[in-house]
């Protein structure tokens, strides 16, 4: 939908189906992108896609603000910023698989993280818990029925 150019090169804003809008960019400091009408520039001969790229920030619309802030509070040292906007709508309400939205978050723990102790910890705070035999995954849902998946490397 919009087009920028920053001191790293080009980045792009798109919106899904759903209306989630994502920026891709390779800037330290957003302040330095600039809307632009097009891309001047060469495309790269061969080019498949990105093969590295992390998620800074997701932006949530949730029906309940303070169980959303309560529940992700939970977990300390999230690698990604979540903003959660106060939001109305049957979409808020469904299970994720039934329509097109987030399913799940998944973040990788390392391979020694003792999943079975988070488990523990996140029962005693309320919270219906999943945790596959070889505690390797473990599946917690939010308010808003996103799976929050925590994944051994």
């Amino acid at each position: 939908s919009k087009l920028f150019k920053g001191s790293k090169g080009y980045a792009f804003e798109t919106l899904s189906p759903e209306n989630d809008r994502f920026l891709l960019h390779a800037e330290d400091d957003l302040s330095s992108l600039v809307e632009v009408d097009c891309f001047e520039g060469q495309v790269r001969e061969g080019f498949t896609g990105l093969s590295d790229f992390t998620v800074d920030q997701i932006s949530l619309n949730v029906a309940d603000l303070k169980a959303s802030q309560d529940f992700y509070r939970l977990f300390e040292g999230l690698p990604v910023h979540l903003l959660f906007v106060a939001a109305e709508g049957p979409d808020l309400a469904v299970e994720p698989h039934v329509t097109w939205d987030i399913e799940f978050i998944e973040f990788r723990v390392p391979a020694d993280y003792d999943l079975a102790s988070l488990k523990v910890y996140l029962e005693a705070q309320g919270q219906d818990v999943y945790l596959d035999h070889k505690e390797k995954v473990l599946a917690v849902s939010d308010p808003s029925r996103i799976e929050v998946w925590f994944s051994k490397e």
